[in-house]
């Protein structure tokens, strides 16, 4: 019965020496399945992280060059706006100094025309002064020719001869007031008509100035106008560019937190292989315990 006994424990001795080394074998067969499966994932995992990193570096620069490319037009767009405006400007500006040239030629000729015709003009003035005077000085002479008539019908005495010289003297006096006042009508005449063309031409050019100034000043008004016209269109596109870049970063963000979503998922399966063989050793320990006590009762 001793015998038989030492008998079982060799054979239960060499049953779980069996069993530890099954088990054994098991183990690395196990772990070496489990390294693989590790080493494939880690694998997919890691080049999955890769093309996600490649992804978000592509999608950035491709943002960028996008931003950048429209920035560039904006600006070329301003700058074309620019020049157009200083040329249309040049331009303008040309044609309104050609206005008021010609413009200051005709009134010149005009000026001219009218210089003309004021010889003319004057000489009729000045008839018309000799002929009122002519006709004043008949008058008169009729008049002192009636008072002598009437003298001379008067009886001879000395009061008829001191009449016909006072006469004489009054007629002579009244004459020569007649000749200064002739003399100066014709020079206020001359002067008024000469003060007056001055100011007829002064007005020309006085109306000429004002006009053009008034032209002027409505083109460099409606200059200024179309050149914020132009800057108004470039700050909209500016902000439109400056919204376009907002809305690209938060594009980018999401873009950012769907790769790190999907690399938190890869990592996660890792994870989860990881329990999934810790799992896997400990149910068969616990395989190989239940079959050595087994062996053992």
């Amino acid at each position: 019965q001793q015998q038989q006994q030492q008998q079982q424990q060799a054979q239960q001795q060499a049953a779980a020496h069996e069993a530890r080394a099954t088990l054994a074998v098991r183990v690395m067969h196990l772990k070496r399945r489990q390294a693989e499966q590790a080493r494939q994932l880690g694998e997919e995992v890691a080049l999955v992280t890769r093309l996600s990193e490649s992804l978000c570096r592509h999608q950035h620069e491709r943002t960028d060059a996008r931003l950048a490319a429209a920035a560039a037009q904006c600006d070329e767009r301003a700058a074309s706006q620019r020049e157009y405006h200083a040329r249309l400007c040049a331009m303008e500006d040309e044609q309104m100094a050609k206005c008021e040239q010609a413009a200051e030629k005709a009134l010149k000729k005009r000026q001219q025309a009218d210089l003309r015709r004021q010889p003319k003009l004057l000489g009729s003035g000045r008839d018309e002064i000799r002929r009122s005077h002519t006709e004043t000085v008949k008058a008169s002479n009729k008049q002192h020719k009636t008072l002598l008539s009437e003298a001379n019908k008067m009886p001879k005495s000395p009061d008829k001869s001191d009449t016909l010289k006072r006469h004489k003297a009054e007629q002579a006096q009244r004459l020569s007031r007649l000749e200064e006042q002739h003399k100066q009508s014709l020079a206020d005449f001359v002067r008024n008509f000469n003060e007056q063309v001055e100011k007829t031409h002064a007005g020309w050019w006085d109306k000429h100035r004002a006009e053009f100034e008034t032209a002027r000043a409505s083109v460099a008004s409606y200059q200024a106008a179309r050149a914020e016209t132009f800057a108004a269109k470039h700050a909209e596109e500016q902000r439109q560019l400056e919204a376009d870049r907002a809305a690209a970063q938060v594009e980018l963000r999401g873009f950012e937190a769907d790769e790190e979503t999907r690399l938190e998922e890869q990592r996660q399966r890792q994870v989860q292989l990881a329990g999934r063989h810790e799992e896997e050793l400990h149910e068969l320990t616990i395989s190989h315990v239940t079959s050595t006590r087994r062996i053992s009762i």
